[in-house]
């Protein structure tokens, strides 16, 4: 495996599709359960939506919510290491520590019920009804699924991972993703690749025209510190 070293890494503003984080305030965050901390605002906007949720009889918890960089580096050792994926596959299927979106405090990982998962054992949440429910509704709530199937980041289908963007505040921390979304149906094939790579900020290589250099710093410009 590649050894991570952050001193490197937290310099880049993107790596492998995954953009950088900041971490949030601890003032801002509040104790949701026992193992998850949030953001106050995602927490109050998942409160009403799960209510309205369990109404429509599709209930789901929180597995997940805020993330250090301690507790992201070790996740990711887990994959690579623990689960023998090595560092190529892991990168694809978790972000390195300070680019991934648990670290704002907005990120949630969802799970369906457990007396849910009793009664259903083979029910998967990218086929139920909850999550049918979320991807209509979801947004009204504030909530959007950040790697939808076939996402321009290249990360792999998460239905689980769900981001609050319902607030000025939140969407300025998102505001760098939203840009991608806004031009991934005009960016050039190289372009797509470049935003993938483990800097984009490296372009040896490519040679881009003056709309897809336009897109890069658009996307690129005053990433978050961690």
């Amino acid at each position: 495996m590649n050894d991570l070293d952050l001193s490197d890494w937290l310099e880049r503003p993107a790596c492998f599709g995954h953009l950088r984080y900041a971490q949030a305030d601890p003032a801002d965050l509040v104790q949701y359960s026992e193992r998850v901390r949030l953001h106050i605002r995602a927490a109050e906007a998942f409160l009403v939506m799960s209510h309205a949720m369990s109404r429509a009889g599709c209930p789901v918890v929180i597995h997940t919510g805020f993330r250090s960089l301690a507790q992201q580096q070790r996740l990711f050792d887990r994959f690579a290491e623990g689960r023998g994926l090595g560092f190529d596959q892991a990168i694809h299927r978790v972000a390195p520590p300070g680019f991934s979106e648990h670290h704002t405090g907005y990120a949630i990982d969802i799970a369906l019920p457990d007396s849910l998962r009793r009664a259903q054992p083979d029910l998967k949440l990218s086929r139920s009804p909850a999550y049918a429910w979320l991807r209509a509704h979801g947004h009204r709530y504030g909530f959007r699924n950040s790697f939808f199937r076939n996402n321009p980041f290249g990360i792999r289908f998460e239905p689980w991972h769900w981001a609050y963007c319902g607030d000025a505040a939140s969407r300025e921390v998102f505001r760098r993703r939203d840009r991608w979304l806004a031009w991934a149906d005009r960016m050039p094939r190289d372009l797509v690749m470049l935003l993938r790579s483990p800097n984009p900020l490296e372009q040896d290589g490519y040679t881009l025209d003056q709309e897809a250099q336009q897109i890069l710093e658009s996307i690129l410009e005053h990433p978050e510190a961690p």
